[in-house]
């Protein structure tokens, strides 16, 4: 398996956990996540990161989160959709929408919506792990927050440039 074969599955998943995220929203159960698909392991790339970490499924969904805007932008799409009742974008799901006009830009919210849906204990859990999170620690992922008062799940996902090289185009 290939990094873009890789990196399609993972995409897939992505897909396939908002679909699942936003099919619940509003209704008082709770679902679990797709799983993860299957890693090379000894595969460059996206795989040997996630496999050197070992980043289980919650972990891994960050990540591709946050690589979508450089391979698939449109994955997050769905995110914009509006709340008829107050005639904007759902809080909830946090993000932006790049000022560019290329689309939905994910947040720290975008993750925990996804992660947790609307379950304050979950949400809490995946908060509490978040500065000491290993893609932070590793540099893959960055928190860009506007302004240090904001709240933490307002920070954008960013991917810098040199990990974004490292998984997609790895040498």
């Amino acid at each position: 398996m290939n990094n873009a074969d890789v990196i399609k599955a993972e995409l897939d998943w992505l897909e396939a956990c908002i679909g699942s995220r936003l099919n619940a929203y509003g209704e008082a159960v709770a679902i679990d996540l797709p799983p993860a698909p299957p890693l090379v392991e000894a595969a460059p790339g996206y795989a040997g990161i996630v496999a050197r970490l070992c980043l289980a499924d919650e972990a891994r969904l960050l990540l591709i989160l946050a690589l979508a805007p450089h391979v698939a932008p449109n994955l997050l799409d769905s995110f914009m959709i509006e709340n008829s009742a107050i005639e904007r974008r759902f809080t909830e799901f946090g993000g932006f929408i790049d000022p560019a006009g290329s689309g939905f830009r994910p947040t720290c919210q975008t993750a925990c919506f996804l992660v947790a849906g609307d379950d304050i204990a979950q949400s809490l859990r995946f908060q509490a792990g978040l500065k000491s999170h290993p893609l932070i620690v590793e540099d893959l992922v960055r928190f860009d927050r506007r302004d240090s008062h904001e709240p933490l799940l307002s920070a954008r996902l960013i991917v810098p440039e040199d990990a974004a090289e490292q998984m997609l185009f790895p040498g």
